[in-house]
């Protein structure tokens, strides 16, 4: 007798992936379901695998999607990782195209779940190889950008217990359950509410699972001291927005400009110098303030100059809580970003994305 077929309207690409903040609370990912806990566990006197990957809620994520077709949790709805069936496939944004192959991404997603369960009896809902960690290595921050907690609330750590800084004890722990348990990590992305670089323990980070053969990279706003071990990433996301001192100051607050391009410029510099395969890319997020055709090609024409690999226009829905920066008025679509840069072909890797 056949069993009846699934009907999968929901896929959460997300399913496979795991977000850790600095003190360790396991969030369902960074977007909306960032409030929503799914699991805080002391991670040196618990096995990250079976308790914290593999635990009982974090199946139960899986599940309601993959296997019952349902929301996890109500953020879902507004969630970014989760596509349903007929809808734009990015809900913030109008020129979104629809989300397809969802039946069939999470008819696979599933049959992976039910194969990991036979091969390696574990329960249903166990992943063996994780797509990606975000890993949140540092919760503070030193800049004050308005349409971030660090921006806004006039006690950020307040929000978050401590300890505030990812320790590498954890780390260690982290990449050395897998290993035991034979479960892969595709890649680590560090990145989170803080400034990773402010964790002092990050170069030695990067060395272990550089060690252990596991793709890396990072989100910095480059304002600290670069670091040659950063090198050892396979990528290096510069988020550094506007060409000029004037526009960059009007979103990165208490950023310092100068820093920010000589971190980039010295991160492509050294990467020249040492053979490295690292990807250097300016990731310049899209603002009213930014967004002019005269920042555009500063941009490129800068790009050149600093010898960089990649320069990523990227859109965003959002901007200052209190309005005084606001999304791109013209730049808006990924046609009209893709219009500009064939109008003004300057740099020879410039690209469009959503934030």
């Amino acid at each position: 007798m056949l069993l009846p077929t699934v009907e999968h309207k929901l896929y959460c690409w997300a399913w496979n992936r795991i977000y850790i903040k600095a003190n360790g609370r396991v969030p369902c990912w960074c977007d909306s379901g960032e409030t929503h806990t799914i699991i805080h566990n002391n991670f040196l006197q618990n096995d990250f695998v079976t308790d914290i990957v593999n635990s009982p809620e974090m199946r139960k994520m899986r599940l309601d999607i993959l296997e019952s077709s349902q929301r996890y949790i109500q953020e879902c709805a507004n969630c970014c990782c989760l596509l349903t069936a007929g809808e734009r496939k990015f809900k913030r944004y109008h020129d979104s195209e629809q989300a397809d192959n969802v039946q069939q991404q999470a008819s696979a997603a599933y049959r992976s779940l039910k194969k990991i369960s036979v091969t390696r009896d574990w329960p249903l809902g166990s992943i063996e190889k994780i797509s990606e960690i975000q890993l949140e290595p540092s919760f503070p921050c030193n800049l004050r950008c308005p349409g971030c907690i660090h921006g806004i609330h006039k006690s950020p750590l307040s929000t978050e217990e401590p300890p505030y800084l990812f320790p590498i004890e954890w780390f260690k722990h982290m990449l050395d359950c897998t290993k035991a348990h034979n479960v892969e990590i595709k890649r680590i992305q560090y990145c989170g509410k803080g400034e990773p670089t402010l964790n002092k323990a990050l170069p030695d980070m990067i060395k272990y699972a550089h060690d252990n053969n596991i793709g890396q990279s990072i989100d910095t706003n480059s304002n600290q001291e670069f670091n040659d071990t950063y090198l050892l990433l396979d990528k290096i996301n510069c988020s550094i927005d506007g060409s000029s001192k004037e526009a960059y100051g009007t979103y990165r607050r208490k950023g310092n400009w100068n820093k920010a391009i000589d971190f980039m410029g010295t991160a492509a510099k050294h990467k020249r110098q040492t053979g490295s395969k690292c990807i250097i890319r300016w990731k310049y997020i899209l603002f009213d303030t930014t967004e002019s055709i005269e920042q555009l090609n500063t941009a490129q024409k800068m790009a050149c100059e600093l010898g960089i690999d990649e320069l990523d226009f990227v859109i965003t829905a959002c901007g200052a809580f209190d309005s005084s920066v606001l999304p791109p008025r013209y730049m808006n679509s990924i046609k009209a970003v893709q219009q500009y840069i064939a109008d003004n072909p300057i740099f020879h890797k410039t690209m469009v994305s959503r934030s």
